[in-house]
């Protein structure tokens, strides 16, 4: 959603596009692409139901798993967002560099699509206007970054993907605000017990969410607290690349940490009831799939810094082919356009599904997938596109601005 988070942050290994830019790191860029990926292919097959065939059942069951995309967010924001704080600690304008490159980069965009879905969009269309009936009245939690709490309070979802989207972006910019002044304080020594804390204490609220009679689970989804454990394991992470031996001495942890987080989550997976409701147990189902990314994270890292140190890419690794993989041009395409895709194809999956999904979302041949790849076709290549516009038109200019507060 800027941050390798939804927010990418200005980080590659391609030159400086932008005066005031880091360059984009590539293999960030393709782990992105992976997040945004999950969550677009997640929300595209909401809705339709597959065919009885075998393709069918686990194509659908993989595409409902694609939530995780989000949490794949949270370690890269943890990531990215720590180090460039670890970098600018004890500089000049610690914190008004950084809130002003976060605002630019955010908040244009962010602004932009509110006003069009519930000012411009309505006045326009009267499709529009039934779009944002239920959530109108709740406008102010959108507009103030609270759209996680608001989630929490009622204890459901509203019927509309949009507002929904935002409740990750909400609990993105409530990290920005608060963890600063935390990186200011604490510094890289005292960060890691904090970092772990949270790493521990994440899934413990979860779980006693999820077993208080007066509470419900929507509150243990996008509760800020009960989420913090992705971005805690992203920051710990940043700090350790920042020792002497960088990642590299963490290669065994890195490994350890994938392989538990998938091995947790295939444990939670098997279970016969996979209700969000009902399963305390299911807790710590974001603990695995944050393991199994900060692992995946971590291993890229180390292949990009073994390629970096030693110039060349001839030994075969797992790491190696996974940094490989990590820049394959879609994903970096997905990434570079991440944070526009996720605010924008909320309403663009509407308002396909309300026009076009009975013709295109048919049974050919016995299955629901030829008519699936053209709806995420038709759904995602206007998302893209929107994306595509946004950067040149609005984006891009106002990232040109963070020359005046150096990185």
């Amino acid at each position: 959603m800027h941050t390798a988070s939804l927010h990418p942050p200005d980080t590659s290994d391609r030159p400086l596009a932008l005066s005031g830019e880091r360059p984009r790191i590539a293999a960030l860029d393709g782990l992105r692409g992976i997040a945004i990926g999950l969550v677009l292919v997640h929300h595209f097959f909401h809705g339709f139901q597959p065919a009885s065939g075998l393709g069918d059942r686990i194509v659908f069951a993989a595409a409902s798993r694609g939530w995780m995309g989000v949490d794949l967010f949270f370690v890269l924001s943890g990531y990215l967002i720590t180090g460039i704080l670890l970098e600018a600690r004890g500089r000049p304008r610690y914190f008004t560099n950084f809130y002003a490159r976060r605002t630019l980069r955010i908040f244009p965009l962010y602004y932009t699509v509110l006003a069009g879905v519930f000012l411009v969009g309505p006045a326009l269309s009267e499709w529009f206007d039934r779009y944002v009936q239920e959530t109108r009245g709740d406008q102010i939690w959108h507009w103030s970054y609270l759209t996680n709490w608001r989630l929490a309070w009622r204890g459901e979802w509203y019927s509309q993907l949009f507002p929904n989207v935002l409740w990750s972006l909400a609990i993105e910019e409530q990290f920005y605000l608060v963890w600063p002044a935390v990186v200011a304080l604490a510094g890289p020594r005292r960060l890691v017990p904090i970092a772990l804390s949270l790493v521990v204490a994440a899934p413990l609220i979860r779980l006693g969410l999820a077993v208080y009679p007066d509470t419900n689970w929507v509150a243990g989804f996008t509760a800020t607290p009960a989420r913090a454990d992705g971005l805690a394991l992203g920051a710990l992470a940043a700090v350790f690349a920042r020792r002497p031996g960088g990642l590299a001495r963490f290669r065994r942890a890195a490994w350890w940490a994938g392989l538990v987080g998938l091995a947790l989550y295939g444990f939670l997976t098997a279970q016969q009831d996979m209700g969000w409701e009902d399963e305390p147990l299911q807790a710590l189902r974001f603990s695995a799939v944050a393991l199994l990314f900060i692992g995946v994270l971590v291993l890229s890292e180390i292949a990009r810094d073994t390629a970096d140190a030693d110039g060349s890419a001839r030994s075969w690794s797992f790491g190696r082919l996974l940094g490989t993989c990590l820049q394959a041009r879609p994903l970096l395409v997905l990434g570079k356009y991440s944070y526009a895709l996720y605010l924008l194809h909320a309403p663009v999956d509407a308002y396909v599904k309300s026009h076009w999904s009975g013709a295109l979302a048919a049974t050919r041949g016995g299955s629901m997938l030829p008519s699936m790849v053209l709806y995420i076709a038709l759904a995602g290549g206007l998302s893209l596109a929107l994306a595509w516009g946004s950067w040149r038109v609005l984006e891009q200019p106002c990232l040109r601005l963070k020359r005046h507060f150096a990185a």
